[in-house]
């Protein structure tokens, strides 16, 4: 199987690259027109001299700081036709990558080391892939028996609860984008709801639910993932029309990609 799993990267960090893993420089468009100085800048010469990045072909790089990690996902699904026979393709971030090979009982014994569903490394030494499972072969073995792989998903109600408001109703994964604006998600589920009704009453039941699937990460069947992105990216732009720019700070930018996690 051929398998390209993106890792997005706007800084350096510890590279990790495979005939998978494929690290590529998110908002790479942004960085050079405000860098002009290449050689200057040592953080983006780093990036530009390990990685591809996501302004080539159709791309919405320069849109980097409203869809974050998507403007990657973006240039893969308008771009695939370049890679060579793509089985499957997905997406995970610099630091942040799947634990295949934990034990589900970790998640209960170990809280100093697992916040958020999320396991906790200090460094990344030499035996970090093999200590993950974030290997070549581990991949492969398991994408010979799914069409997607997603992580255990987040209960709201013990894994963030150090962090949800404290007034908090049964719906927690409404309440949890209260913390944003809730205006921008509610036209978001109203725009999924009117391009695509059948997906109505899955919307209403994991709004009004607790456990939620979030950080954009996965791997999917070249298919599921095409289809999946023309889904994702239509009610995107559209909600991207109506969102009121001119108020939001730099964290508050990031609302598409928080979108997306939620429309995952």
């Amino acid at each position: 199987m051929n398998i390209k799993v993106f890792l997005s990267y706007h800084r350096p960090f510890t590279l990790f690259k495979s005939d998978i893993l494929t690290p590529i420089h998110v908002g790479r468009e942004i960085a050079l027109s405000v860098n002009k100085d290449i050689e200057e800048n040592l953080d983006l010469k780093w990036l530009l001299e390990n990685m591809i990045g996501d302004n080539t072909g159709d791309n919405i790089s320069s849109l980097n700081r409203k869809f974050c990690e998507l403007t990657a996902q973006y240039w893969a699904w308008k771009n695939i036709k370049q890679m060579k026979d793509i089985d499957f393709i997905g997406f995970c971030h610099y630091r942040r990558h799947f634990l295949l090979n934990s034990d589900s009982s970790d998640f209960n014994n170990d809280k100093e080391n697992y916040v958020a569903g999320c396991r906790l490394f200090h460094q990344m030494d030499d035996n970090y892939l093999e200590e993950t499972g974030f290997t070549d072969d581990n991949i492969r073995q398991i994408m010979k028996n799914c069409d997607v792989l997603a992580f255990k998903p987040l209960d709201l109600k013990k894994d963030l609860s150090d962090i949800m408001p404290k007034n908090l109703t049964p719906r927690l994964n409404y309440d949890w984008y209260e913390v944003l604006d809730v205006r921008d998600f509610d036209k978001a589920i109203e725009i999924l709801k009117e391009k695509y009704p059948d997906f109505s009453l899955a919307a209403d039941e994991y709004i009004n639910g607790h456990i939620m699937y979030g950080y954009n990460i996965f791997i999917m069947r070249k298919d599921i993932f095409m289809d999946y992105s023309k889904w994702l990216f239509d009610i995107l732009f559209e909600t991207e029309k109506h969102i009121n720019w001119g108020q939001k700070n730099i964290d508050a930018y990031r609302v598409l990609a928080n979108i997306a996690e939620q429309l995952y």
